[in-house]
């Protein structure tokens, strides 16, 4: 993997979201906080793609509101990355898809070996709502971290278990990654996330239900609280599940969306 400008710098902390295959709620939520970042200052912008065949991959509307290929690139995922001035210690890296299951792990590798290639990484911050047991309450928000940055959000027990193949894998990889700190933030999701589930259901279209806005609004509140963004009130992350034009967004950006 390779970026589309290799002179881009990355902040301290690094904002990683990527299509959960329930709610979509962590790409949502971090979403929500780059629209209002960067409709306040200037954007710095680059890609990158991993490359699987189009047949490898999951389709978008199997998965998400966001395109999980362009097309382009052999059916690659790609991979947006974004600053802006109005906080610039803080990175956002968007993965616009997934690939089929057995290459996520693949994909996380590559996007943390960027990270610590060619940028001053200290911190990184995964938001995302995931199928979590052992756990006594499911449906809240927990957080994964050794500096614990998010009062009153409890700490993720250790015998946690998640179906989520790239929640399992960003925690396990950056675990023996150069990043000094990473912090989870999860919210317990009990709703089916199987591959058969996810190639028969639209997004948009079904379920969907109240508990989005609930679930997507703790994800922003967290994550604002961690990247220093002291008002959280005025973080208004999407609810409404939009399909997402992957070739206007790198191009037209600040704006995802």
């Amino acid at each position: 993997m390779e970026l589309s400008d290799s002179t881009y710098k990355f902040g301290s902390t690094v904002v990683l979201a990527y299509p959960d295959t329930t709610r979509l709620a962590g790409y949502r939520a971090a979403l929500g906080l780059w629209t209002q970042l960067s409709s306040t200052g200037t954007s710095q912008m680059c890609t990158s793609y991993f490359n699987k065949s189009a047949e490898q991959a999951i389709k978008a509307q199997d998965v998400s509101e966001v395109d999980c290929t362009d097309g382009s690139r052999d059916g690659g995922v790609r991979i947006v990355f974004g600053t802006s001035t109005a906080l610039p210690a803080v990175t956002f890296c968007f993965i616009n898809g997934l690939p089929a299951q057995e290459h996520i792990p693949a994909l996380i590798d590559g996007i943390l070996g960027i990270l610590e290639t060619h940028g001053s990484v200290q911190r990184l911050v995964v938001p995302a709502a995931a199928n979590v047991s052992g756990i006594r309450e499911a449906d809240r928000l927990w957080v994964r971290s050794a500096s614990a940055l998010v009062p009153g959000v409890p700490l993720l027990p250790e015998g946690a278990q998640t179906s989520d193949v790239a929640l399992s894998a960003l925690d396990n990889l950056s675990s023996v990654s150069g990043i000094k700190d990473v912090v989870l933030l999860v919210h317990g999701d009990k709703r089916p996330s199987g591959s058969g589930y996810r190639q028969t259901v639209t997004f948009g279209s079904e379920y969907v239900d109240d508990t989005d806005s609930a679930v997507v609004s703790a994800l922003s509140s967290g994550l604002a609280l961690v990247v220093g963004v002291a008002d959280t009130a005025s973080v208004s992350p999407p609810v409404t599940r939009t399909r997402l034009n992957i070739d206007v967004a790198a191009k037209a950006l600040p704006a995802f969306g």
